[in-house]
């Protein structure tokens, strides 16, 4: 559960309260340590058994951006990708 309460201080550090899917999210970003679509991410988090809708998905990325948790990348096709803001330091995206 350590990544749990990773999560929560990360959320609330950001002002934010620590919902489901918000944790759901952020746990979801932590273990991919590569920028991801919200597609790729719905599908993890369905993998993991966390049920949630796509549009929840897009509106917590959302809110974290906003807040300054989750960094947002395009390609050259304007495809949007999303990492942790503490990852995103640690490699430069490349897309292929």
């Amino acid at each position: 559960m350590a990544e749990a309460s990773t999560a929560s201080r990360s959320l609330r550090s950001a002002g934010l309260r620590c919902t489901m899917a918000r944790v759901c999210v952020w746990q979801a970003l932590d273990a991919a340590h590569e920028a991801v679509s919200a597609d790729v991410l719905f599908r993890m988090l369905l993998a993991r058994g966390t049920h949630m809708s796509i549009g929840t998905v897009y509106r917590v990325l959302g809110l974290l951006e906003e807040r300054g948790l989750v960094v947002r990348q395009r390609d050259a096709e304007r495809k949007a990708f999303y990492r942790l803001k503490q990852h995103a330091s640690d490699a430069q995206i490349r897309f292929t």
